[in-house]
């Protein structure tokens, strides 16, 4: 499946060397072996990450122990190094590998395990580093730190059984491996917690975890039987704990780490470590290391390796060169460097095998620093891994991944038939049933697995033999010989040509679960544009907003434009370039969306057309057309602002006769409802297409320009009163009212040109008294029209017209031309409408009484040839006498009058001055009465006395008064 790690050949004894290889310790570049005779060599790594891998001795110290050197280990941090040899664990000098102390306690160790942290002093909070050793001695368990240049006793543990294997949780914690199973220990307290498996829930178990809870408990009482308990921390706070081939999970308090299944190792083994981003383990019955996915426990790599007894990986913290990635395999007499392959060549090969998952897993594991756009890689790895689930028809699990790492949508629609994808679809039509049963499409006797399909789809057949793949570690020490190999595919494997043909109710299911992806994608797409479907402006600044060059950042548009940790191009050409792409990629799901609701859900193509902004003209109207959908095709040539061919439509249903397929579009009704919805701009289409409804359906046709809405109201009122004058002069009448009187438009050609439609009317219709009123009323009202071209347009001779004409010149200010002393008509008419005029006059400006004086002078002393006119004159000051100066109408009146005329005249001023009288005496005793009720109430006021004494205080803020300023509030 995979090559993880290549093994170099990097040392072997002798034929004649007798002795064997017990420990090694690798650190920095140096390598140390201890033999089963007590010697101790020194190497130095040459070319470690070459092909050119090797060794040169550089000290080698025969009587480093009496007996063999069992275990090695080393503090970088204070230079020493711990052994453990003839039962006793030993102290060296790390550069001289001189021996400074032989722990006396040790006797009987069986296994040790080193540590350094930093740690701050509980009192100063100072940090320091600080060393730990921990020691097993048969049920015992020994601690040390390191200060001042030796190794401290600290706490000693008994513990319930012989200590087996000792990892270091953390600082203060270790972990020991004992025959009957596991405890965490704390360092500094000597508190022990055994580490039980979770038990299931219920009666009975089954499945892996009832055999892990009965293998653990085997354990138990059976004293030194069993394989050898082993543990190691999987890179993080994580630790693995095996015995025999059941497994657990702790994290580093020892407490379990839930929902981890077991890993299931196919037999017992021998040592087991972690070497990024991988999990090893080596079976020394099967001589081979295994290589396994930390996350999914899939077996990647076998490597076969004669004699193999030692696992060692260097810790980071030892061997900087190693980092936790490299490690060494040693047997009785040969050593092996582990190195890893290239982690691109890794994912290639995961990739090219079909193993989406694992290359998926290892994605994920990896730092991003290892790889080049690792987010790319994997959103990449991902789409391929939805495409396979698609070739599986798991069309739901397909598109929720696609829709996780925000596919772009060309690349999901593809995967489906011409009728929903169009000329993107890779689906092959010709393809015969043989792909679904079972035939391969080659000819091969092998059937087509569906579970291996093509990679982009590449047309592919791999054929993998039923032996194992051998890599050589024969005889030179740079290739791994014929005991090595990778888990090979044990039969012939067939890549098929591309996704499935989706036909009749197969397509339906996989549409719809296309249209919730294209659904979510819309939804991010969303945020470029504004409702009406336009750009928000450059999508840079869109994406920059949100963290253009981060690498955690999915959204769609920037996974296809942007490239993690570079620039984001502000040019105009990679601004035209985003820009395209985006509109591209909202018309292309937008029509497909509408290809799948017509396949899937024909009750929701009416709404999405009304909502979507972005769909294909063509392919929309081709299709709507063949429906017979026509009132869908209206809202969608309006979406699209095609409005020209809308109206050319609506005229062609509304003029005819009922049509089945569109009853709706027959007649005006639908054809003016669509001239409303339409804004200013299109002032020309609007009238040219108004003029039908206004012929067929006048009163309901003059909504388009009257409706009470914004765009109505927003209309050229200059080309829409020409456009209507020309069709028919009550149609302007209407028009400019509603301007007017309910929109108050104040433009004075607006109200001139209404009064020349009044006149032009008149004209016609002499004896229109409607229009009559109107004017008159107009006229009254109206201040804007301009009063000297309405005065030439009104006939001086004709009587019908000598209020209007009255009514302009008061306007004007020419009173006296307003009524003119000839009487034309009978004198009671003329009066009633000379009252009439001054009475108006009046109301305006009631404090200037120029007008009735302007009438009495015309009706006694008026211009020659004209003669006086005393009875309306009589009859004036009767009425309005009050209203005049007395001197000046007196003034006026003939020699020859009598008193007795006149008598009306002066009742109405004597009774005018007494009420005046009678007024200004009853306020002048209503202020008196108010001027002593203040004077009463100011006494009242000002014989209020407050006393402050020591020990008064403020009701408000609660403090002593004192000698402080006071001011009391009346209330």
């Amino acid at each position: 499946m995979l090559n993880a790690f290549n093994a170099y050949s990097i040392f072997e004894l002798a034929p004649k060397e007798r002795f064997k290889i017990e420990s090694l310790l690798a650190y920095g570049d140096k390598l140390l072996l201890g033999l089963s005779n007590g010697t101790l060599r020194h190497y130095k790594v040459l070319s470690p990450d070459s092909d050119q891998i090797s060794l040169e001795l550089l000290r080698n110290i025969d009587k480093f122990s009496r007996r063999s050197i069992e275990l090695l280990a080393c503090i970088k941090e204070v230079q020493i190094l711990v052994s453990l040899s003839d039962n006793y664990v030993h102290i060296h000098d790390l550069n001289e590998f001189t021996l400074t102390e032989t722990l006396t306690k040790t006797k009987g160790a069986s296994t040790f395990a080193v540590t350094s942290n930093i740690e701050r002093d509980e009192k100063t909070q100072i940090p320091s580093i600080v060393s730990r050793l921990a020691i097993g001695v048969k049920k015992r368990l020994l601690l040390y730190s390191w200060h001042d240049e030796e190794f401290l006793e600290g706490k000693e543990v008994v513990l319930s059984g012989a200590v087996r294997s000792l990892t270091w949780a953390s600082g203060r914690k270790v972990v020991a491996g004992l025959a009957g199973g596991f405890v965490i220990v704390d360092v500094r307290t000597g508190v022990m917690k055994e580490i039980f498996p979770p038990e299931t829930k219920g009666g009975g178990a089954s499945g892996p975890a009832s055999s892990e809870v009965a293998g653990w408990g085997a354990y138990m009482g059976m004293g030194g039987w069993g394989s050898r308990p082993l543990s190691t921390h999987l890179g993080g706070d994580d630790l693995l704990l095996v015995k025999d081939s059941t497994t657990l999970f702790i994290d580093s308090e020892g407490a379990i780490i839930p929902n981890r299944r077991p890993v299931p190792w196919p037999a017992s083994p021998d040592a087991v470590a972690f070497s990024y981003p991988y999990l090893v383990s080596l079976s020394t019955t099967k001589q081979h290391l295994e290589v396994r996915n930390p996350s999914t426990y899939t077996l990647l790599q076998t490597v076969h390796l004669n004699n193999v007894s030692i696992l060692h990986v260097p810790p980071p913290n030892v061997s900087l060169v190693h980092a936790g990635k490299l490690f060494y395999i040693g047997s009785s007499s040969q050593v092996w460097r582990m190195t890893a392959a290239d982690y691109e060549t890794q994912i290639k090969q995961l990739i090219e095998g079909d193993h989406l998952d694992e290359a998926i897993s290892l994605l994920e594991i990896l730092e991003s620093v290892l790889l080049d756009s690792k987010e790319e890689q994997l959103r990449e790895v991902k789409m391929l891994k939805a495409e396979r689930l698609f070739e599986k028809r798991k069309y739901r699990e397909s598109m929720d991944l696609f829709t996780e790492v925000s596919a772009p949508p060309e690349r999901v629609i593809r995967l489906f038939p011409k009728v929903i994808a169009g000329d993107l679809s890779i689906c092959d039509t010709t393809a015969s049933d043989s792909v679904d049963s079972g035939e391969a499409v080659d000819g091969s006797d092998a059937g087509t697995n569906p579970e291996t399909s093509s990679i982009r789809n590449i047309s592919l057949t791999k054929k993998v033999g039923d032996a194992s793949s051998i890599f050589n570690f024969g005889g030179g020490k740079s290739h791994v010989d014929d005991d090595t190999a990778s888990i090979a595919v044990k039969h012939t494997e067939t890549v098929s040509d591309g996704p499935p043909v989706l036909e009749g109710h197969e397509l339906e299911k996989a549409a719809d679960q296309l249209s919730a992806h294209l659904n979510d994608t819309r939804q991010a797409l969303s945020k470029y544009f504004h409702p009406d479907g336009t750009l928000r402006g450059d999508p840079a600044n869109i994406i920059s907003n949100a963290s253009s060059t981060s690498s955690t950042n999915r959204d769609p548009f920037e996974a296809s434009f942007l490239a993690a940790g570079k620039p984001l191009d502000k040019s105009s050409e990679a601004y035209a370039e985003r820009t395209k792409k985006l509109l591209t990629a909202a018309r292309l799901i937008d029509t497909t969306l509408f290809k799948i609701y017509i396949i899937t859900r024909p009750g929701l193509v009416g709404p999405f057309v009304r909502i979507q902004k972005h769909g294909d003209p063509e392919v929309f109207s081709e299709k709507l057309r063949e429906l017979g959908k026509f009132t869908e095709l209206i809202d969608f040539l309006y979406q699209r602002e095609l409005h020209r061919e809308a109206l050319d439509l609506l005229l062609q249903f509304g003029k005819s006769p009922e049509d089945e397929r569109a009853p709706s579009l027959c007649g005006p009704r639908r054809t003016i409802a669509y001239l409303q919805s339409l804004k200013a701009n299109y002032i020309d289409l609007i009238l040219e297409f108004s003029q039908w409804p206004l012929e067929v359906d006048p009163s309901f046709g003059m909504e388009i320009f009257t409706a009470d809405s914004e765009n109505a109201e927003s209309l050229p009122r200059s080309k829409v009163v020409e456009h209507l004058q020309s069709r028919s002069t009550s149609f302007a009448i209407q028009y400019l009212e509603h301007v007017i009187h309910e929109l108050g438009d104040q433009t004075p050609e607006f109200h001139t040109r209404l009064i020349w439609l009044y006149l032009s009317t008149l004209k016609q219709m002499p004896n229109s008294a409607h229009h009559s009123e109107k004017l008159l009323a107009f006229l009254t009202a109206s201040k804007q029209y301009r009063s000297e071209k309405v005065l030439g347009w009104l006939p001086r001779e004709d009587p019908a017209f000598y209020e209007a004409r009255a009514i302009v010149l008061r306007n004007m200010g020419q009173h006296k031309a307003a009524v003119p002393p000839v009487p034309p008509l009978p004198s009671s008419l003329q009066g009633l409408t000379r009252d009439r005029y001054c009475k108006r006059i009046h109301l305006t400006s009631p404090t200037t009484p120029t007008i009735y004086h302007t009438l009495l002078t015309l009706y006694l002393r008026p211009p020659p040839p004209h003669t006086p006119h005393l009875a309306p004159a009589l009859t004036l000051l009767s009425r309005h006498g009050a209203r005049l100066e007395a001197s000046e109408t007196l003034a006026l009146i003939p020699e020859g009058t009598t008193m007795a005329s006149l008598e009306s005249y002066f009742q109405s001023r004597i009774r005018t001055a007494n009420s005046k009288a009678s007024t200004d005496r009853l306020t002048a005793m209503l202020r008196k009465s108010y001027l002593v009720d203040v004077q009463d109430r100011l006494l009242k006021e000002q014989g209020v006395a407050v006393v402050v004494g020591e020990e008064r205080s403020c009701g408000v803020c609660h403090k002593r008064l004192g000698a402080s300023v006071l001011w009391r509030l009346a209330r």
